[in-house]
């Protein structure tokens, strides 16, 4: 069983220990190296290198060693954060991204768009097997970085989207 090692990130924004930007954790491997993970805003924790970057001064912050009770706790601040960056009519936009050979039926990519309650627009794209996933697909295409149109759907359009995203992912793997 890892034994883990937590510490809290503080920011400028974030300097409080009780309410910190983000949450590291450190343990070490079967081959003695020493790994990392953050936990985020997609409420899981995932591999990273937070505490080095501000060890090295790649990063401002300052990495404080908190208890796994105090990780907890801001897991539970985490989700609370996403929470209230979701729509506050629960209603989503959905836009089926298109490239040359791609049609409404079968796009390149999913996106969905919303209005927080804050007055932000935030979006996710939709990946098979990891879900909705925060993106900036819509903004590159906007300004420019990406190539694609996007097209207003229904959700119910969308669902069948998934499906389809979900079969061209089948037949790669079963290229392989």
């Amino acid at each position: 069983m890892r034994q883990y090692r937590y510490f809290a990130i503080l920011s400028k924004y974030s300097p409080n220990v009780d309410d910190p930007a983000l949450v590291a954790r450190k343990w070490t491997d079967e081959a003695g190296e020493t790994r990392e993970e953050v936990y985020t805003k997609d409420l899981e924790w995932a591999p990273g290198n937070t505490t080095w970057r501000i060890r090295t001064g790649k990063q401002d912050g300052e990495v404080v060693p908190i208890t796994e009770e105090a990780a907890r706790r801001f897991e539970e601040i985490q989700a609370e954060r996403v929470r209230s960056y979701l729509p506050a009519d629960g209603k989503y936009d959905y836009y089926a991204i298109l490239d040359t050979g791609f049609s409404v039926e079968s796009p390149r990519k999913l996106v969905r768009r919303w209005r927080s309650p804050q007055g932000l627009e935030l979006e996710q794209r939709y990946t098979h097997g990891s879900g909705w996933k925060r993106s900036d697909v819509l903004y590159r295409i906007s300004t420019d970085r990406e190539d694609g149109e996007p097209v207003l759907i229904t959700e119910e359009a969308a669902d069948r989207v998934k499906e389809v995203l979900a079969e061209r992912v089948r037949r790669a793997r079963a290229e392989e």
